[in-house]
């Protein structure tokens, strides 16, 4: 993680066993989502993938961390791909996948956490349940605290309390999404021929 000045000078860095891949800026602090390793039995293989999210203040010190596993028993690995703040609430919301390897399937993982990283509510969706949208990538609110996730099966509307509103699976592919105090708007991206076309 790096902090710039003004003029692009790295001011402050640090380094991590995680790796990252989304922060996001809320209530003073930064929150980061990724996933890291971890070698279970020491034999030098990971054996599980964990979700993390991390709190750190704007010196990069760290306030608070949380691995997301769904049970110590899962199989499989678990990656937050994006994070934000509730402006209404002011909890955190990471979203991704888990991917179970004893059911070779991938579920739609959303995860709600107080400013403490204390887990409030965790919500899994399988393929065929409402709500499934496959591998979610983005997360944003809107004005009244209402959290949308795009996915690779297509867009859906929580309240603040993470209950599902809406879906519409009718837009496949979504992987970046931004709210406005009018609108929606959502990053498609197509694959052509095994590569990713942005």
């Amino acid at each position: 993680i790096y902090v710039f000045d003004e003029n692009l000078n790295v001011v402050a860095e640090v380094e991590s066993e995680s790796l990252y891949i989304s922060l996001a800026y809320g209530g003073g602090y930064i929150y980061l989502a990724g996933f890291m390793s971890e070698d279970t039995n020491r034999d030098g293989v990971p054996e599980r993938v964990l979700g993390v999210v991390e709190k750190r203040t704007l010196d990069l010190d760290l306030v608070a961390a949380r691995r997301i596993a769904l049970d110590e028993s899962a199989t499989g690995f678990t990656y937050l791909a994006d994070i934000d703040v509730n402006p209404a609430t002011g909890s955190i919301w990471a979203v991704g996948f888990h991917y179970d390897l004893s059911r070779f399937a991938t579920d739609s993982l959303i995860v709600i956490l107080d400013e403490s990283l204390e887990i409030l509510k965790m919500i899994r969706y399988r393929e065929g349940q409402e709500g499934y949208v496959r591998v979610v990538h983005g997360i944003c609110f809107d004005y009244r605290g209402r959290a949308y996730v795009a996915g690779e099966g297509g867009v859906a509307r929580f309240n603040a309390l993470g209950e599902l509103l809406a879906v519409n699976s009718d837009v496949r592919d979504s992987f970046k999404i931004a709210c406005t105090d009018d609108g929606l708007y959502v990053f498609r991206a197509s694959e052509v021929g095994g590569y990713t076309r942005h």
